[in-house]
């Protein structure tokens, strides 16, 4: 049984400078993609009807603008979904409807993919739906669509066994070509239902491939302004409309193998069908029964089904849509499971009408964003650090510099080379500014090699990494803690608070820096982590929030990176920290969340 929900998305994209075609394909999950350089090729490939979707950048390559691209293939294909991945200012008022991904935004190829299996995803359901309704007074055993140009663009299920042809051979061919040409006067007729000149037609065909010359019943139906619903059947008669919606195959394989929540409700708003991706996972009612099987469904309301917080919504939007016919389409929801992390979806609902066009309740797709909406956060928080980056530096390296340039002046005029050494500090802070300020982009997308590690060597080793001059280090029952983590990130991390509490230790003060384990406050004494404590002048209450930021710092010889990279590094492994006052008044860092391993 054929099934167009499950085939290959065909993109017709008009070649452009700003469209990675490769990139796209490798975001899309089954797709082809065509390109095309001229409106005029567009036009003759949307005649064949072979087209799932049209994209259109921008700048084009050739010939004309997107809008009037857009201005062409609305006027001669009007069903053909189009997106644009382009911004929105450069398309006109009068393409306002026109899905569009804007390229500057993060993560937009990925975003444009999306997109264009949404509305490859809507038409298609909805394709499905009028033909269901077209074809309501007829028993269907197949369904072929056909372009305006007589060729085959979709199957629906056993159109293809029918007539005795495989489905990838038919897909393309001309309807005609499948029949005995002495069918004249009947070819004739169907060909004026999809040409436009009649609406509909009915008759017998024999197919050319089958065994046996079987004469069948065909009724041609136009489903659209381009495309024409061509059913094959035993014997023509009546079949209900509830009929056409629980049990028509091509109903059937789209509620069972499109990974998508599919559903179509009554009019008191009740589910009458549901797909299998509805209990993918299961889910559990506010009454506590746990629904494994679509099936369990039916009858119910979105109340019955979903906790307030989720159905609340949802239903006010179903009811909406039954009493006013206004259609809902991608509407973004965010909802909190009671068990895990919170979900993003976009969901699309329609009204389903009866043949005197009364409607009698709506039909729904539901599609899980939530990794999209992860992507677009992620990059936006890149975007930001990269802001930042770039704000600090600006400002942190303005300094140095004029007092390098300074010293460089007075050097040349006075030919004294003692002020070049004032000029190589300045270049030597500069240095260390740029080392921390590349040492944090990089720890935001190295990937942590997680092993269990002893933490004194770690310690150890990292104080001798660090200008500590009188400063001293105790380490305080900490030669049997082992825990999980990334050693070089971990030393890293170390290095820049040890660094910190020298730096920060006052100009005549000999700071002692302790590290000790952390306890878990359960009466056991379990170790949750590690705190780093100095008994330097401390960190001030109301600079406690903001002693991670980068460029925070309060020494002239710190770069204000330190802390923000240690920050950096304990979030990479999941863990928690908390700054404090330390039991002399110093700073106390408490890393807590580590896993801790048994020797």
């Amino acid at each position: 049984m054929d099934s167009p929900m499950a085939d290959p998305i065909r993109i017709l994209l008009v070649e452009s400078d700003g469209i990675d075609s490769s990139r796209l394909v490798d975001e899309l999950s089954d797709a082809t993609i065509s390109a095309v350089p001229t409106v005029t090729a567009v036009r003759d490939r949307l005649a064949d009807g072979s087209v799932d979707c049209l994209v259109v950048g921008s700048p084009l390559t050739a010939d004309g603008d997107v809008g009037s691209v857009l201005e062409t293939v609305e006027a001669d294909s009007p069903t053909v979904p189009i997106v644009c991945f382009a911004e929105p200012d450069e398309l006109a008022a009068a393409e306002s409807s026109v899905e569009c991904v804007a390229p500057s935004r993060p993560g937009s190829t990925a975003i444009l993919a999306a997109r264009i299996e949404a509305v490859v995803a809507n038409r298609r359901a909805s394709t499905l739906e009028t033909i269901a309704q077209r074809t309501a007074d007829v028993a269907t055993d197949g369904v072929a669509l056909v372009s305006r140009t007589g060729h085959v663009t979709d199957l629906f299920g056993d159109f293809a066994e029918t007539v005795g042809c495989d489905h990838d051979d038919l897909l393309g061919r001309p309807i005609a070509s499948i029949y005995d040409s002495e069918s004249e006067s009947e070819l004739e007729s169907l060909e004026a239902v999809y040409t436009g000149d009649r609406e509909r037609w009915s008759g017998k065909l024999v197919a050319l491939a089958t065994d046996e010359s079987v004469e069948r019943e065909y009724t041609a139906i136009s489903v659209a302004g381009d495309r024409t619903a061509v059913v094959v059947h035993t014997v023509p008669g009546p079949s209900d409309r509830e009929t056409v919606l629980t049990d028509h195959l091509i109903f059937e394989s789209m509620m069972e193998r499109l990974p998508i929540s599919l559903y179509a409700k009554d009019e008191q708003a009740r589910h009458i069908r549901a797909s299998n991706d509805q209990v993918d996972p299961p889910i559990e009612t506010p009454d506590g029964e746990r629904l494994t099987d679509p099936e369990q469904f039916l009858g119910k309301t979105d109340h019955d089904l979903f906790a307030s917080n989720l159905s609340n919504d949802s239903y006010a939007d179903d009811r909406h849509v039954i009493e006013t016919g206004e259609p809902i389409v991608d509407k973004v929801e965010r909802y909190e499971p009671a068990d895990g992390p919170d979900r993003w979806t976009t969901t699309s609902k329609v009204p389903w009408t009866d043949s005197d066009g009364t409607i009698r309740g709506l039909v729904g797709a539901t599609l899980d964003i939530t990794a999209e909406i992860e992507h677009e956060r992620e990059s936006e928080r890149q975007r930001q650090r990269l802001e930042e980056f770039a704000s600090v530096v600006a400002h942190d390296l303005r300094n140095p510099l004029n007092v390098a340039r300074g010293y460089l002046d007075l050097a040349r005029q006075t030919d004294d080379t003692a002020h070049l050494a004032d000029v190589d500090d300045s270049l030597e802070r500069m240095q260390r500014l740029i080392d921390d300020v590349l040492l944090l982009a990089r720890q935001g997308n190295a990937a942590l090699t997680v092993s269990p590690i002893s933490l004194q060597p770690v310690l150890e080793e990292a104080w001798s990494h660090v200008s500590t001059g009188d400063a001293t280090l105790h380490l305080a029952d900490v030669e049997d803690l082992r825990l999980e983590a990334d050693r070089g990130r971990l030393l890293q991390l170390v290095e820049n608070v040890f660094r910190n509490a020298v730096e920060h230790g006052g100009e005549t003060a000999i700071v002692t820096v302790t590290v000790e384990p952390l306890t878990d406050d359960d009466g056991r004494g379990t170790t949750v982590g590690f705190a780093l404590e100095d008994d330097g002048p401390g960190i001030d209450p109301d600079d406690r929030e903001t002693v991670f930021e980068s460029g925070y710092t309060t020494s002239e010889e710190g770069t204000g990176f330190g802390l923000a990279i240690v920050e950096q590094i304990v979030e990479a492994h999941d863990w928690e920290i908390d700054v404090g006052e330390g039991a002399d008044g110093g700073a106390r860092f408490e890393i807590r969340g580590v896993d801790v391993v048994d020797r």
